[in-house]
């Protein structure tokens, strides 16, 4: 039953007809006093979700529309507040369109002739440049056929804006179904959103009219729900396939431009809604040397060796105490081999670093390479399952056989959970690539190669790698301390118009718990503020941005992280019992 029937009024406005009826809002057409159609949206206070309300207390789509004005928009119109059956609510009121969805659209017409959807993404694309050029820019973060509408002239429409923000705001983890989950981009999957995730967006739409299906499309119920973000995020690392459809008017250009909208990293995606709409009318150049995205896989991962480019922990500022741990554990054993085998000490196979992301363990793991004198090498787990996904065998084998050649030389191993998931629903490519793992893992030593394994997720790491033998160490890499803080502060500014008040050692102490990105965030929004102006970086701006911007990192999160690590270093693992281990939830 609707909040609302005919012929109630709400302000000026008169009930016609429920549109929509969702979790949290209902959605209305309604008339003004004109005698104007006008779409209403109600929505609950006590049924919003955390992130649809700022700082201070405000509905965020709400705060969005006001003031914008665009022939790809809905106008805004009003809002206000409203008291129903004791309870608050807050309504938003645009413009009425007499359109159908794109959902609906496609729904009745089929896969969209290739010039009709350039047209539509087009449009699509303008509503969106417009959104992203506002002087704190606007980002969707919820492009779907579903809130794009389409008129009988073929004018297109943004709606819906429920889980829009301000870019200078934190992360949004939003409610997610299997109707948007495939438009959102691998990061936002997580709650990170930009521009390029905007765009990706998009890209998924563009696929979506011209084919009629959705890129990386699978079966949900297939599995359990606490695995499926999983299996989308590791379905994703494969490069993007085109059906095997003949569509009028493609041609490889154009689908490298499809490649390009929905590539996995951000950095390789269209930067702009500029940028791809150039693309679309025939701006992309073809390049001769397509990225991974573009060309066919090979047999297996093939390893580069990264030249020294650093000094070691010498880069590091601050951590005494983290280094002073892995010079004792590590960095000697590796660069004195002799003064350990007179002592009869084992060269380790490897270690693990983990804790809290974007607290540089990879960084780290770069440094210790530096510091023992040896060659550098990067690998990601997920990259190195997508091999073990398609079917393929001894892929860690030929990594460490490529080693070899290298050594010495010490490999990073990120994101270590996803081979050693102590969730029951682990599927069997990751279990194969695990015990391959284990078992080459005891001749690293040997062979001159050292493994630093990453985790920001030890809650899920089966305490099976962890044999003495494998990975005994397990280190605690923290939140970057204040010598930590003031140095990244210090690279941030590094050639930028700077004025004279900066105060190094004060922003570090306004900011106890930022990451790595939550410091270039703030120096990155100053620099945006004092180039409005053509003005230095001033300490003001910076404060003003850092009292804005909260850490990524929340308290809770934190706890759990720091529990997680007395349990360890207090040895009292239950021996290796998962039960007990301090949930890190921020996945």
């Amino acid at each position: 039953m609707s909040l609302l029937n005919q012929g109630d009024q709400i302000a000026e406005f008169v009930v016609a007809d429920l549109i929509k009826k969702g979790t949290y809002a209902e959605s209305y057409q309604v008339v003004d006093k004109n005698g104007a159609p006008c779409f209403l949206k109600l929505m609950s206070l006590a049924k919003m979700q955390p992130n649809q309300i700022d700082e201070n207390g405000n509905n965020i789509e709400i705060e969005v529309c006001r003031g914008l004005s665009h022939p790809n928009l809905c106008a805004y119109i009003t809002d206000g507040e409203v008291i129903l059956n004791g309870q608050k609510y807050v309504y938003l009121v645009n413009q009425f369109e007499a359109s159908a969805t794109l959902h609906d659209y496609v729904a009745s017409n089929g896969a969209i002739e290739l010039d009709v959807a350039k047209d539509i993404i087009c449009e699509v694309l303008e509503g969106l440049k417009y959104l992203h050029s506002q002087k704190i820019p606007v980002i969707h973060n919820e492009i779907t056929l579903q809130n794009v509408l389409i008129n009988a002239e073929g004018v297109i429409k943004l709606i819906d804006f429920g889980n829009s923000r301000f870019l200078s705001q934190g992360v949004a983890r939003q409610l997610m179904n299997e109707d948007n989950l495939f438009y959102l981009a691998p990061e936002r999957l997580n709650g990170v959103f930009s521009v390029q995730s905007d765009l990706y967006s998009v890209g998924v739409m563009l696929y979506k009219l011209i084919y009629n299906q959705l890129p990386y499309y699978f079966d949900m119920s297939l599995f359990d729900a606490a695995f499926q973000l999983t299996a989308l995020q590791r379905v994703r690392e494969q490069p993007v396939k085109l059906p095997p459809v003949q569509v009028a008017g493609m041609d490889e250009l154009f689908a490298q431009l499809l490649r390009k909208a929905l590539a996995c990293d951000p950095e390789q995606r269209f930067q702009s809604a500029e940028e791809f709409i150039q693309a679309l009318e025939g701006g992309m150049a073809s390049e001769e040397n397509e990225d991974a995205l573009t060309t066919e896989e090979s047999e297996s991962p093939e390893l580069e060796d990264e030249e020294q480019r650093g000094n070691g922990f010498a880069d590091i500022a601050g951590m005494e105490e983290v280094k002073t741990l892995l010079t004792k554990k590590v960095i000697n054993l590796l660069k004195d081999p002799e003064k350990a085998q007179k002592y009869k000490l084992s060269i380790p196979n490897g270690i693990l670093l983990y804790g809290p992301p974007g607290c540089g363990k990879t960084i780290w793991a770069q440094r210790i390479s530096e510091e023992a004198g040896y060659r550098y090498i990067y690998v990601k787990a997920s990259d190195v399952l997508r091999f073990y996904m398609q079917g393929q065998h001894n892929v860690i084998a030929s990594l460490l056989k490529q080693a070899q050649k290298l050594a010495p030389v010490t490999i990073c191993f990120d994101e270590l959970e996803q081979l050693f998931s102590n969730q029951d629903t682990q599927y069997t490519y990751a279990i194969e690539a695990g015990n391959e793992f284990l078992e080459l893992l005891r001749e690293c030593a040997s062979n001159k190669i050292f493994v630093v394994a990453v985790t920001s997720r030890p809650d899920l790491l089966d305490f099976t790698v962890r044999k003495p033998e494998l990975l005994e160490q397990m280190i605690y890499i923290p939140m970057p301390d204040k010598d930590s803080r003031r140095s990244l502060f210090e690279t941030q500014l590094n050639e930028r118009p700077v004025a004279q008040d900066i105060n190094l050692d004060q922003l570090a102490d306004m900011t106890h718990n930022y990451i790595i990105n939550d410091i270039a965030f703030v120096v990155n929004d100053a620099a945006l503020a004092a180039s409005e102006t053509d003005s230095e970086i001033t300490q003001s701006l910076l404060e003003e941005t850092i009292k804005k911007k909260k850490p990524s990192m929340s308290e809770d999160i934190l706890k759990a992280f720091e529990s997680y690590r007395d349990m360890i270093e207090n040895k009292n693992d239950n021996g290796g019992n998962t039960s007990n281990r301090p949930h890190i939830g921020f996945r």
